[in-house]
């Protein structure tokens, strides 16, 4: 078993700040705080630790980037609806 697939075994997760665009690397907890802003709960990702070590600071960037774009999309929807 790879090192990286031995790590996802171990439930560890990825949040970002949708507020200041962190990313903080976890395990095994639900509330996550950003220590970067103070957000009281990050977001998780569906992005697997072993698939992000495997990206190069690019990647990371543009999937960062992705994420947040989705993100504010999803909430203007939301709020439309409301």
């Amino acid at each position: 078993m790879s090192h990286f697939l031995e790590e996802d075994k171990f439930m560890i997760k990825l949040y970002i700040c949708p507020e200041c665009q962190w990313l903080r690397v976890v395990s095994r907890r639900a509330k996550v705080e950003c220590f970067k802003c103070g957000r009281p709960q990050m977001e998780p990702v569906k992005l697997t630790y072993s698939r992000y070590m495997r990206m190069n600071p690019k990647q990371r960037e543009d999937y960062i980037k992705s994420w947040i774009y989705i993100y504010e999309r999803t909430k203007k929807q939301k709020n439309l609806k409301h």
